[in-house]
């Protein structure tokens, strides 16, 4: 685990960063990422990330925002409209070479 990451638990069981300057610089980082990430699953990883990392800082309502974004982005890419889709794409790949 990276030394910025590093956390200890508080009598409440909540997890506390040993080093929180370092801890706030990746979470900024991690922002700054997910902006210039365009490719889905990435966008998904980063979002999930971000949304664990602004729970440890105690932002909830930011964290939550992150976690559901992914969830619906991880939806969407695995429903069947989504898939169909690619499966149409793939076959519709496949005829054209086919046919050439």
């Amino acid at each position: 685990m990276k030394p910025e990451l590093e956390c200890a638990w508080d009598e409440n069981l909540r997890e506390i960063p040993k080093d929180p300057a370092g801890f706030g610089q990746y979470v900024e980082d991690l922002r700054l990422s997910l902006k210039g990430s365009h490719e889905p699953r990435k966008r998904v990883s980063l979002l999930g990330e971000l949304g664990s990392r602004l729970r440890t800082l105690g932002a909830l309502d930011q964290a939550e925002q992150r976690i559901n974004e992914a969830l619906e982005l991880y939806v969407a890419r695995k429903s069947p409209v989504t898939r169909q889709k690619k499966e149409n794409g793939a076959t519709n790949q496949l005829e054209d070479k086919n046919h050439s």
